[in-house]
């Protein structure tokens, strides 16, 4: 299952809020780090966890990964790139670590998510 990255428009109470998912939009696939986003909106890391949890319950490292993995979900959907050219495209170094972190997100391999729904159509 594809975890849909948080919409702009859902969460308009914070201006830096909206500067960090903006960031994480056009950054994602390079080697960001959290300390990156907070360093990008001139906030502490300790501030910027505490606004994610309160905006959408998560951390943003794993807002983070949960929108690198549906970004990959979206490549693997509509693309032939090979899965480790998804990996590296969507801001992972380490091809097993994409494989893994994708597998708990997704209860499936890359390699078996895209046949399943490249079977489906």
């Amino acid at each position: 299952k594809s975890i849909e990255p948080y919409s702009l428009k859902k969460h308009k109470n914070s201006p830096y809020f909206e500067q960090c998912l903006n960031y994480i939009n056009h950054n994602y696939a390079s080697q960001i780090r959290v300390q990156d986003i907070a360093n990008f909106v001139n906030i502490d890391r300790t501030y910027l966890y505490k606004m994610f949890k309160r905006n959408i319950g998560l951390s943003p490292q794993v807002y983070l990964l949960n929108y690198r993995i549906d970004r990959a979900c979206e490549l693997l959907r509509t693309t032939d790139k090979s899965v480790s050219e998804v990996a590296y495209s969507v801001g992972f170094q380490d091809y097993s670590n994409f494989s893994r972190q994708f597998k708990a997100r997704c209860l499936k391999s890359p390699t078996a998510y895209r046949k399943n729904v490249r079977g489906k159509t």
